[in-house]
């Protein structure tokens, strides 16, 4: 056999094998990594919603609106 020939010979038996086993390797990790991603995602999503519902919640318990108001009005009243 030639140089040539033993080269590819080599590629196709060894090299191959091991590129596609890796392709694959690569493939699960890419897949894997996206579903955490999504998830993290996902959480994110959830606290920050969760986050809002307690500003919310703290807004309205405080009825700073109003208080505020009050206060300017008492202000306007004393100018």
């Amino acid at each position: 056999m030639s140089v040539v020939e033993d080269t590819r010979k080599l590629l196709q038996d060894v090299v191959t094998p091991d590129l596609k086993a890796l392709s694959a390797r690569v493939d699960a990790i890419e897949r894997s990594m996206k579903d955490h991603f999504t998830e993290v995602t996902r959480r994110f999503d959830s606290a920050e919603s969760l986050a809002s519902e307690r500003h919310r919640a703290l807004m309205d318990l405080l009825d700073l609106n109003r208080r505020v108001s009050l206060i300017e009005n008492k202000i306007e009243k004393v100018n």
